[in-house]
């Protein structure tokens, strides 16, 4: 189902990052709707690193640093 959740939500696009707790909100909105248990954000984290679904690290947003994964967007 992590793959239903990728398929629906991003688009690959190199220039743009989301950070990691959007994902995980968004991933437990689709949990609920879906039916599905939900995971922690470190487990998202670690199956969307074994996909190689994005790339992640830590970014100054607001000048607060965050974690953040690169080369993905929500689709509109």
């Amino acid at each position: 189902m992590i793959q239903t959740f990728i398929n629906e939500n991003f688009e690959r696009d190199v220039e743009s990052f989301i950070s990691h707790k959007a994902i995980h909100r968004k991933y437990i909105l689709f949990a609920k709707e879906n039916g599905l248990d939900e995971i922690s954000q470190s487990a998202l984290t670690k199956r969307l690193n074994r996909m190689m679904i994005g790339r992640s690290d830590k970014k100054s947003v607001n000048r607060k640093v965050t974690k953040v994964r690169y080369g993905l967007r929500w689709k509109s």
